[in-house]
């Protein structure tokens, strides 16, 4: 994906006073790594140091997704590689003394430990959700990370398959709400940017996100994520209650000029799926299937990964020096 001016204008940014040496890649995008990039660069230009094993598993989960994430990890602007270095402290978190500390719908959580790229049947493919928390009373926290996608991924339409029809017919004014018009044909799903272009696959993401918190773990005979899968799906089946959330990258103290498309994806977000959260759990519900009758809280809006870090200094202590400066953190 091509990248747009304002999101290599960040880029430059956030690398202008880290005085790390990028690369271009053929289509212009700034890297981390010319060629050749495994964990250990990742670990070493982010002084990981004797996390290193713990970072190296998680890692390896990580750009392991169907969502070809291996190839993406290396852009300086990397979602991916953002939820990693912010989240991977608590993965395989053996220690009491690391925790996250999160407000959630007026109740408190702590959180001890993470799973990254869980997989849920949903319509052919899984969706595949960037970051799980799981929390001390088995609350589990999805949480689907965006950092430049909505300056780099503006489109008037997105086109998507038949399977969705149904649903998302019954669900025109909550799109609507978000300024997208749903048109449905026999062979395909189409939406609509209603007024010019705008992140419209963040929108549909969710609601997939949600329909797959609803059918459950999707099993895989995928080597690498077979662990992953027993573990995820003893914690879901556990769980009191799943919540769905976003989590954004806030550039605007960076990079002023991306205040107006930060906040319009934010709003849209909001009021699409942050305010008919239990109306679209309820929808997907009455048309999918399924084994399972999990309790699914939707967060009224995203969580910033400024906001969750200040929020919790004594985890933000947690994470290496270089990853809060490179991030302006």
């Amino acid at each position: 994906m091509k990248e747009s001016k304002i999101s290599r204008a960040l880029a430059e940014e956030l690398v202008s006073n880290s005085g790390f040496k990028t690369f271009e890649s053929k289509s212009h995008s700034l890297l981390f790594f010319n060629e050749n990039y495994i964990s250990s660069l990742f670990s070493e230009r982010f002084d990981v140091g004797a996390d290193y094993e713990q970072f190296e598993q998680a890692f390896r989960i990580v750009t392991n997704g169907v969502g070809n994430e291996i190839a993406k990890i290396n852009s300086v602007i990397s979602s991916s590689l953002l939820l990693l270095l912010v989240f991977y402290k608590l993965f395989n978190n053996i220690s009491d003394e690391i925790s996250l500390h999160l407000t959630l719908n007026e109740r408190n959580y702590i959180f001890t430990q993470t799973l990254f790229e869980v997989r849920n049947k949903v319509i052919g493919y899984p969706s595949c959700v960037d970051v799980v928390l799981n929390a001390t009373d088995g609350t589990l926290l999805f949480l689907e990370s965006k950092f430049t996608e909505y300056l780099d991924r503006r489109k008037p339409y997105e086109k998507y398959g038949s399977g969705y029809c149904s649903l998302y017919n019954n669900l025109k004014d909550v799109f609507q709400a978000a300024g997208l018009s749903v048109k449905t044909y026999d062979d395909s799903l189409v939406l609509e940017a209603n007024g010019g272009e705008q992140y419209i696959d963040g929108i549909k993401q969710s609601i997939s996100h949600l329909i797959g918190l609803v059918q459950g773990p999707q099993q895989s005979n995928d080597e690498i994520y077979e662990d992953v899968y027993k573990e995820y799906l003893s914690l879901y089946q556990s769980a009191p209650r799943l919540i769905y959330g976003t989590v954004l990258f806030d550039p605007t103290q960076i990079l002023p000029e991306a205040d107006k498309a930060f906040n319009d994806y934010k709003r849209r977000y909001e009021n699409a799926i942050g305010n008919n959260g239990e109306r679209i759990v309820s929808e997907i519900k009455t048309r999918f299937k399924s084994e399972y009758n999990p309790v699914i809280e939707v967060l009224p809006t995203p969580i910033t990964y400024q906001q969750m870090l200040n929020d919790d200094e004594a985890y933000k202590e947690k994470i290496p020096d270089r990853v809060l400066k490179f991030y302006q953190l």
